[in-house]
């Protein structure tokens, strides 16, 4: 498995779903239970709802067919009659966490990330590559727009403008499961 990670503060949040919204042939979907067998596009309409649910659990997949993503019925429980993305059924699904952040006893940052599970399933060539060929585009695109390299723990990271002004301000950053601070 692909994967990517990248730290940014909650106000980036906005900035970098926008951002991925506007990629072109790119679809982004909010990993949430529906009523409808629809899954739930995200777009500038949309975009302050899904942050706001606080579900940071997102997926892209292009708009090409076959590539859009395959809705399951809950048949019994708590959601019974809602419909989820079965991810499990979808490989050529990326999949988007968006980092949390805390506010406990100080700013705390932890990783989002990118991932691309290219071994999950089997899947027809022409899918998979363009599925590959969108999350390098993908990180690509934040790497140059929205994302900069900070060195923490001796760790290169990627990081926004306001998570390296959140550090400089005492902020603590989560390396390898270990809290740091840059003071």
């Amino acid at each position: 498995m692909a994967e990517f990670s990248f730290f940014a503060t909650l106000s980036d949040r906005r900035d970098i779903l926008t951002e991925l919204t506007g990629i072109g042939g790119m679809l982004v979907f909010h990993s949430v239970t529906t009523t409808q067998p629809v899954a739930p596009i995200v777009s500038e309409a949309t975009l302050d709802a899904a942050l706001e649910s606080g579900r940071r659990q997102f997926y892209l997949s292009s708009r090409q067919e076959g590539a859009l993503p395959i809705m399951r019925a809950i048949v019994s429980g708590e959601a019974a009659g809602q419909w989820f993305m079965d991810v499990a059924e979808q490989p050529w699904l990326i999949g988007l966490e968006l980092p949390p952040h805390y506010d406990e006893q100080g700013a705390k940052l932890g990783p989002g990330r990118i991932w691309f599970p290219a071994s999950r399933k089997v899947m027809p060539s022409a899918l998979r590559s363009s599925s590959r060929t969108m999350y390098e585009n993908i990180i690509r695109t934040l790497k140059a727009s929205s994302l900069r390299t900070a060195t923490v723990a001796n760790t290169k990271l990627w990081v926004t403008e306001q998570v390296l002004a959140a550090l400089r301000g005492g902020a603590e950053i989560l390396v390898d499961g270990v809290w740091h601070s840059t003071r």
